[in-house]
């Protein structure tokens, strides 16, 4: 019977260690709470059934007074504490379980939002792909600048070069090279300075080219009207910036595309 009892007492040891290695097991390898107030009620139920069997073989006890007293209350502190501490690690595996459904709802919306960026990235990135093909199509606005002084056409040039819609196709120094270079090269727009336009030779300029659009660049606002009256398409300050002196070559430019889309 002794040898029985200790054979039980043995297993109920070994399950006690089994149930914890376990516990550790589903716990990932990581301590909790409730695992340890389990441990600790499996070696109080261990050591409980234990003494009451070492105790019958070295003292003869048979299960009576103090010790069977000490031996129940183990008993019972034990069974409390193993069931608290399972109960503790079945809510830790719960929340451990939502938690890990809230991170894959997370990723999913995560992967849901990053689908819906990469769709307006690529859409965006084809708008810009077809905005760039457009406008490599379309001719660039033609300009010759008629200016005597060669400092400021340099000037104006690399101005102009840095708008992708312009190009600098001639360059003159006075109203006879002007009108050479506007029947050679067939410009857009004739960028000329006020003190060479005057009404015979912005006449001229049209002359050469009928819908070629003649902006007059002015030190002084003085000539304003005469250019209008002499058909110039714009009068522009060269002291008023260079997105004015833009603006105006391209509304111009404009109305260019407008008069060679008439019927004639």
């Amino acid at each position: 019977m002794t040898a029985t009892t200790l054979a039980f007492d043995g297993v109920l040891i070994a399950f006690g260690v089994l149930s914890v290695a376990v516990a550790w097991k589903l716990l990932r390898g990581r301590i909790s709470r409730g695992l340890i107030v389990a441990a600790l009620g499996l070696v109080l139920l261990s050591f409980a059934h234990l003494s009451e069997t070492l105790l019958g073989i070295y003292f003869d006890f048979m299960g009576e007074g103090r010790p069977e007293l000490v031996h129940r209350i183990l008993v019972l502190l034990g069974f409390l504490l193993l069931v608290y501490g399972l109960a503790r690690i079945g809510d830790e595996l719960r929340r451990e379980s939502e938690r890990a459904v809230q991170a894959e709802t997370n990723l999913v919306e995560a992967q849901e939002e990053l689908r819906v960026s990469s769709e307006a990235l690529e859409q965006r990135s084809r708008e810009l792909e077809d905005a760039r093909a457009e406008a490599a199509e379309r001719s660039p606005i033609r300009v010759i600048l008629v200016e005597s002084n060669p400092d400021l056409r340099r000037l104006l040039t690399i101005l102009l070069a840095e708008e992708g819609d312009m190009q600098v196709v001639g360059q003159a120094a006075n109203g006879q090279e002007a009108l050479t270079v506007a029947g050679q090269v067939r410009p857009d727009i004739v960028l000329i300075d006020d003190a060479l336009a005057s009404r015979d030779e912005i006449a001229a300029l049209k002359s050469a080219r009928e819908d070629a659009q003649v902006i007059v660049l002015a030190t002084y606002p003085g000539g304003l009207w005469e250019a209008l009256a002499a058909s110039a398409s714009d009068y522009v300050l060269i002291d008023s910036g260079s997105e004015r002196v833009v603006s105006a070559i391209r509304r111009a430019a404009q109305r260019g595309i407008a008069v060679e889309s008439k019927p004639h």
